[in-house]
């Protein structure tokens, strides 16, 4: 268990852009495609102060994240993130599993889901098949 004080020095996530927009978006994005296995991080919450239209505006001052701590803290992931997670964990699965069994007969390939995403909704259902919710 690492505690929330020593969560920096699992690892730095620098950026640079010569402008405060790109450098945002950068560090959005690569905070999107972190991965930390084996501990908690602040990750989420770093992700979302990326996504505060104050922050991305640069309307900020010393007091700024006392303000916005609760609202930041009570935030959800976004969808993306979960996506994500879900993704992963059917890869994760798939490739732990010694045959591909339960994606050949209980995920069909073109499940269409209520946006017409067919490969999420499948990568959805491989995950819930195997319980990773």
């Amino acid at each position: 268990v690492i505690g929330l004080n020593y969560d920096p020095m699992l690892a730095k996530l620098i950026v640079w852009a010569p402008t405060r927009e790109l450098a945002i978006e950068r560090m959005h994005r690569s905070l999107l495609e972190l991965t930390i296995d084996g501990v908690e991080t602040s990750r989420d919450f770093h992700l979302r102060l990326m996504e505060d239209p104050e922050f991305k505006a640069g309307d900020i001052d010393i007091q700024w994240l006392e303000r916005k701590l609760p609202s930041l803290a009570a935030i959800e992931p976004p969808n993306d993130a979960r996506l994500a997670a879900i993704i992963a964990a059917a890869l994760f699965a798939d490739r732990d599993r010694k045959h591909g069994a339960v994606m050949s007969s209980s995920v069909p390939a073109s499940s269409p889901s209520s946006n017409g995403d067919h490969e999420s909704d499948s990568w959805k259902r491989a995950g819930r098949a195997e319980g990773l919710h």
